[in-house]
């Protein structure tokens, strides 16, 4: 049965879940996170959990949360049979508009919801083991580093552009500064230099308990196929490394460059991952 209000007890068994299935949809496991250690931020978040039928008492076989913008991260059991159950606690949640996660997961969803008209989105999940990392020496055609509060500008007009060629989104200045903020204050970010010029940038854009979800990765077109973005790549790779996680990602399937370069660095298919959105709310 699925369930929203025992989390905290099952705070444990949340953590074995993840362990297991975090790689699926890191989002849902930061969120968590976020959920049970600050208090003050309960009230951002509604949690759901399936305990299975049979079995040990200690553990859970399913994880939602939505968050209070009304994006959805889910990691479902391996059967359908309570989705329904789910679908009906969603429906309650009134500006619910978006649904990421396994692809398997996501269709589920929208199909025990059945109503409104959703718009999908299909990526190539992958990930690596930062063990199996073999980094390459240090490479001079660009300059990478930590970003900070005075790249501000510099990694706002890289955003725009990775927003506009990645997910095709057309945000206003102040509503992409608002986005690197966040960044800067929650996750990884790394920006490249070519003497004084910016070039190109890669962020964490999810932190889980075992893994970092890579996003972010742009690299300004006169600068590709020359190697630059497998230096900015392995910078953060390092980073994640250094802080025991493992690195995942989705990539747009056309997108063949960029899986080149990810294949080079260690990271294999591990499945398909799906974002379902719906009305006319944009994809962030």
């Amino acid at each position: 049965m699925w369930v929203d209000d025992r989390i905290v007890f099952y705070r444990e068994a949340a953590r074995r879940f993840l362990r297991e299935r975090e790689f699926g949809c890191v989002r849902a496991s930061e969120n968590l996170q976020l959920y049970l250690s600050n208090p003050e931020l309960q009230s951002f978040f509604s949690v759901y959990i399936h305990l299975p039928e049979t079995g040990p008492r200690d553990r859970i076989d399913g994880l939602a949360v939505v968050d209070s913008d009304g994006a959805l991260c889910a990691l479902l059991p391996d059967s359908p049979r309570r989705d329904s159950e789910l679908a009906g606690r969603l429906r309650l949640q009134r500006d619910l508009y978006r649904i990421s996660g396994v692809e398997r997961d996501v269709r589920r969803l929208v199909a025990a919801l059945g109503e409104g008209e959703w718009q999908d989105q299909s990526y190539m999940l992958m990930r690596a083991r930062s063990v199996d990392i073999a980094f390459p020496p240090k490479d001079a055609r660009a300059a990478v580093r930590n970003a900070g509060p005075d790249d501000l500008d510099a990694l706002l007009s890289l955003q725009m552009a990775y927003e506009r060629e990645e997910l095709n989104l057309k945000s206003t200045r102040s509503e992409t500064a608002l986005k690197v903020q966040s960044l800067l204050e929650r996750q990884i970010v790394a920006i490249a230099f070519r003497g004084d010029e910016p070039i190109g940038k890669i962020n964490t854009n999810a932190r889980g308990c075992f893994y970092d979800q890579i996003g972010g990765f742009y690299v300004k077109p006169e600068y590709r196929s020359m190697g630059i973005g497998v230096i900015v790549l392995f910078y953060l790779l390092y980073r994640i490394k250094a802080e025991r996680r493992d690195p995942v990602l989705f990539v747009r399937h056309e997108n063949v460059p960029a899986i080149r370069v990810y294949r080079r660095a260690g990271f294999r298919p591990a499945g398909e991952y799906g974002m379902s959105t719906k009305g006319t709310r944009r994809l962030s």
